[in-house]
């Protein structure tokens, strides 16, 4: 279960639909369902929300509510923020996330443009290491401003540009436009 789960959350392999039975049957029976099973199962109904029925809402609820608990904050959950009871948490967050390994050392080098185009010096941080090679920025960002950044992974020498990219708050509704 833990490898069939691990595949699809960390390498974008399909989850089989038995997967997603077992970890829902262990949940409702009360058994601890392994992190990554939890993630795994977010992550497939993040992607396919229209397969989302009453059943899966309680079980998305739960994990969704643990993750939060323990600031987990990832994209995936971004997406299933309705179905959560602590969505408060997320409602002004913004995520850049980045895949690498787990020894990569990430740095995000991005700056702030006001809605009044009033553009901040960049900044440079390293990405905090959520779990099993995924890092994540979190950023509050006000309606009608834009963040732009670029990650370079630091290794020897220079370090190498790898992901780049623009998040907007849209004025009208609070909500990220790619």
């Amino acid at each position: 279960l833990t490898k069939h789960s691990y595949e699809a959350f960390a390498k974008n392999t399909l989850i089989q639909p038995e997967v997603l039975l077992e970890i829902s049957r262990l949940h409702s029976v009360g058994k601890s369902v392994p992190e990554i099973c939890r993630l795994a199962y977010l992550k497939y109904y993040a992607e396919n929300r229209e397969e989302i029925q009453k059943e899966e809402v309680y079980v998305i609820r739960d994990f969704m509510d643990g993750m939060l608990e323990r600031g987990i904050r990832l994209n995936c959950l971004m997406d299933l923020r309705q179905y959560s009871s602590t969505s408060q948490l997320l409602m002004d967050r913004s995520l850049v996330e980045y895949h690498a390994d787990t020894q990569s050392q990430p740095i995000i080098h991005y700056l702030i443009i006001g809605e009044d185009g009033e553009v901040s010096e960049y900044v440079s941080e390293p990405m905090n290491h959520v779990l099993g090679g995924i890092f994540v920025k979190e950023f509050i960002l006000f309606f009608g401003e834009s963040l732009q950044y670029y990650v370079v992974e630091a290794g020897e020498g220079e370090g190498k540009l790898t992901q780049s990219g623009t998040i907007q708050r849209s004025e009208m509704l609070g909500e990220e436009l790619p």
